[in-house]
């Protein structure tokens, strides 16, 4: 006897956020379908509660990944070596260009 140990967990929002962008990239291929509905599928054990309780995880793993901000980078000043390969290179540069040119004729 084959017993379904298929586990789907579906969440429907309360509302419907307009802002969001409802585009291709995010319904095609994606958890998300076009009404708005996350489904996160298991189907790795033989267990239906196991199936469900890695499925809840995953939706856990989904909500914190989502949740998840990087720390505001901090602007920091070139070093004074850096400076001075920069002003090197673009000092280079202006003589290779200046070589390019005709020479001046002074009459």
């Amino acid at each position: 006897m084959a017993t379904n140990s298929h586990a789907v967990l579906v969440v429907r929002p309360k509302t419907r956020n307009r802002a969001a962008p409802r585009t291709r990239k995010w319904t095609s291929g994606s958890r998300i379908s076009r009404e708005g509905v996350l489904q996160v599928a298991a189907e790795d054990h033989r267990s239906r509660t196991r199936n469900l309780d890695l499925a809840r995880e995953r939706l856990a793993d989904l909500l914190a990944e989502a949740l998840h901000r990087d720390p505001p980078r901090k602007a920091t000043k070139p070093t004074r070596a850096s400076r001075k390969r920069r002003v090197d290179d673009k000092k280079k540069r202006g003589e290779i260009k200046q070589t390019r040119k005709k020479p001046r004729s002074d009459d």
